[in-house]
C-alpha cells in the first residue's frame, strides 16, 4: 500500500514539474484572460472561487437547476485542480488564482497541440467552461482570439496579387469610357446633380433600363443600365465602392466570383425597380455596388472566425449603406428638385449581395458542419431564384406599367 502511494505521489509530482515545464512563461493574454474572469466569477473577491459561486455561474450559462449546477461545478473543480500546481494532492472546496491560471494555460496548450488527446480531457472541460463563460460575460471574441490565434490570420492569407484582379477594374475603366462619350454629347452629365431632366441623353440610350423594357422586347436593358451614369458624383461614387470592395474580394476569391455577383446585382436592381416603382427609368451601377456591398457583408458571416475586425466592418457597411438610402429617399420625396434616384434598385442589389453572397463566396476550405452548408445554400439558392422567377412572370404579364 506504502509502495502505492509513493509511486502515485511520484506520478503527480512529475505531472506538475511537466505543466511547469511546459508552463515557463506566461503570456500576457493568458494572463488577462484568467484575472478577468477569475474576478468575475469570484463574486465576494475574497481571492478564491467556491463551488458555490461555479456553480452560480454555470446554472445561468446552462439553465439547469441547482443541484445538477452543483454537479458541474465539481466536476470542473475536479478537472482544475488536477492541472493545479498547489492544490494537486487535495480535493479543496475553492480554486485559487494560480491554479486557475495554470488551468486556463495548459487548456490553450492542449487544445492547440492535442485537442483529441484523451489525456488532455481535463484541460479540454476547463477551456469548454471558459468559452461558454465567455458568451455570458460578453467577452467571445477576446477568448476565440485566445484559443486561435492562428485562424486570425488565415482569411488575410487567401489574398493574393498574382494574378492581380483585373475583371472589376477593366469594368470600371469601360464605365469611365461610356460616361466621357456621353459628357462630350452633353455636358449637363459634368453636373454635380441627379436631378430628373439633367443628362438625358444617357436616359434615352438604348443601354438605360426604361419602365417598358419589357413591354418593347428590349431586356437587355435590365443589365446594360449599370454602364451608364447621369452625373460626376453618381459615377464617382459608385466607381469608388466597386474598387473599394470589389478589388479586395477578387484578389481572394478570384475573379469571377464578385463578377457574377455584380451582375446579377444589377439584374435584381433593375427587377425591384419594374415591379416596385414602375414608372423610373434609371441608370447607374449603385444596385451592383451594393451587391458587392452585401456580398462583403455576408462574407463577413462566413468567415467572421477568422476575420479580423469583422463587427467593425458590418457597421461600416451598415452605416453607408442606411446614409444612402435616407438620402436617397429625402431627395426623391423631400426635396424640391426631384431626384432620379431609385433608392428600390440599391435595396434589390444589397439584398442579392447577402443572400448569394453566403453561397457564391464560400468556398475557402473552412470546418464548417456539411448540414449546415447545405441548409444554407439551399435557403439562399431557392430565395434568389424565386425572385427572379417572380419578377420575369411579373414583366410577362405586366409589361407596360399604366
Amino acid at each position: 500500500g506504502d509502495r502505492d502511494d509513493d509511486h502515485h505521489d511520484h506520478d503527480d509530482d512529475l505531472k506538475v514539474r511537466m505543466s511547469m515545464q511546459r508552463l515557463h512563461t506566461i503570456t500576457r493574454s493568458t494572463l488577462d484572460l484568467a484575472k478577468g474572469m477569475f474576478e468575475r466569477i469570484d463574486r465576494n473577491q475574497d481571492g478564491v472561487i467556491s463551488k458555490a459561486e461555479f456553480a452560480s455561474v454555470l446554472g445561468k450559462i446552462h439553465d439547469e437547476s441547482r443541484r445538477s449546477a452543483e454537479k458541474d461545478a465539481k466536476k470542473l473543480m475536479t478537472a482544475i485542480h488536477q492541472q493545479g500546481l498547489t492544490h494537486y494532492r487535495t480535493c479543496s472546496e475553492s480554486i485559487n488564482f494560480n491554479d486557475f491560471l495554470n488551468a486556463i494555460a495548459l487548456s490553450k496548450i492542449a487544445a492547440q497541440e492535442e485537442p483529441n488527446n484523451k489525456n488532455n480531457a481535463n484541460a479540454l472541460e476547463v477551456k469548454k467552461f471558459v468559452e461558454k463563460a465567455a458568451w455570458y460575460y460578453g467577452i467571445a471574441g477576446f477568448v476565440a482570439k485566445f484559443y486561435r490565434p492562428h485562424k486570425y490570420e488565415e482569411y488575410t492569407k487567401n489574398y493574393r496579387c498574382w494574378p492581380p484582379p483585373l475583371v472589376l477594374p477593366c469594368v470600371s475603366i469601360f464605365i469611365l469610357v461610356v460616361y466621357l462619350y456621353y459628357l462630350n454629347q452633353d455636358p449637363s452629365c459634368g453636373s454635380s446633380g441627379d436631378t430628373i431632366g439633367s443628362c438625358q441623353v444617357v436616359y434615352d440610350s438604348l443601354w438605360s433600363y426604361r419602365y417598358d423594357a419589357a413591354y418593347t422586347n428590349e431586356w437587355w436593358r435590365f443589365v446594360t443600365y449599370i454602364f451608364l451614369h447621369a452625373g460626376v458624383t453618381h459615377l464617382v461614387s459608385n466607381l469608388f465602392l466597386q474598387i473599394v470592395i470589389g478589388v479586395p474580394l477578387e484578389m481572394v476569391h478570384g475573379p469571377w466570383r464578385p463578377f457574377l455577383l455584380y451582375i446579377l446585382g444589377g439584374i435584381a436592381g433593375s427587377t425591384c425597380v419594374s415591379v416596385f416603382d414602375e414608372r423610373t427609368n434609371t441608370v447607374g451601377a449603385s444596385a451592383a455596388c451594393y451587391a458587392l456591398m452585401g456580398a462583403h457583408v455576408a462574407n463577413i458571416f462566413n468567415y467572421y472566425s477568422i476575420m479580423p475586425f469583422a463587427w467593425v466592418r458590418i457597421i461600416f457597411f451598415s452605416f453607408i449603406f442606411l446614409v444612402d438610402v435616407t438620402v436617397s429617399l429625402y431627395n426623391k420625396y423631400g426635396n424640391d428638385n426631384a431626384s432620379s434616384t431609385s433608392y428600390t434598385s440599391h435595396i434589390g442589389g444589397l439584398l442579392l449581395g447577402v443572400v448569394l453572397g453566403f453561397v457564391v463566396l464560400d468556398e475557402l476550405d473552412r470546418q464548417v458542419s456539411d448540414t449546415f452548408k447545405m441548409v444554407k445554400n439551399c435557403i439562399a439558392i431557392t430565395l434568389t431564384f424565386s425572385w427572379f422567377t417572380f419578377a420575369l412572370i411579373w414583366n410577362l404579364v405586366n409589361p407596360q406599367p399604366t
